[in-house]
């Protein structure tokens, strides 16, 4: 984690919960951080759900995404406060742990964001075997641990994929797997 502590609660934030402590996310914590953000963000900007049931786990994420410049439009532990922010904010990529809160699987988020048009990549510990059904909405999967490097350049590759481009050549970011090229 970074030495920068971002931690906020649903009430903290001036938001109300959504299934649990989903909560709609500011991009920037505080003016530096917004003028770097912007700087560096004007072409890859990326809007981002980061659907995660540890809280720590979620807000490590959250700040190596928006000290990328990315804008991370909520977090969620579980599948209905994560859909219920897909709906309202209509994110461009869901970073989707696969076993959330409450006994709620991430496959069966893939395939609801799939009906959404909302592209998904796993971010978990136990990503799904390659072929099937179950992972044809995902984008990939980026294994548990990862580091700040590792996350940023899996979603780099994401977001190339989702917006049409080839898969990367040569080798891919540590820990990543694609399921569509």
């Amino acid at each position: 984690m970074t030495g920068r502590s971002m931690m906020r609660t649903a009430t903290g934030s001036g938001a109300a919960p959504i299934g649990g402590w989903a909560t709609p996310s500011r991009a920037h914590s505080t003016p530096a951080d917004a003028e770097r953000g912007e700087a560096r963000s004007a072409s890859r900007a990326c809007r981002i759900l980061v659907v995660e049931d540890e809280g720590l786990v979620a807000l490590e994420i959250e700040t190596f995404l928006t000290g990328a410049g990315h804008e991370v439009v909520g977090t969620a532990p579980d599948r209905a406060g994560a859909m219920a922010l897909a709906r309202a904010e209509r994110p461009d990529l869901a970073l989707v742990d696969m076993r959330l809160s409450g006994g709620d699987s991430g496959l069966d988020l893939a395939a609801d964001f799939s009906a959404l048009g909302i592209p998904v990549l796993f971010v978990t510990g136990n990503c799904p075997a390659e072929e099937g059904s179950a992972v044809a909405s995902a984008v990939g999967c980026l294994h548990k641990p990862f580091d700040e490097r590792q996350l940023l350049a899996a979603v780099a590759v994401a977001e190339r994929l989702t917006r049409g481009g080839p898969a990367p050549a040569g080798r891919l970011p540590g820990g990543l797997h694609i399921y569509r090229a």
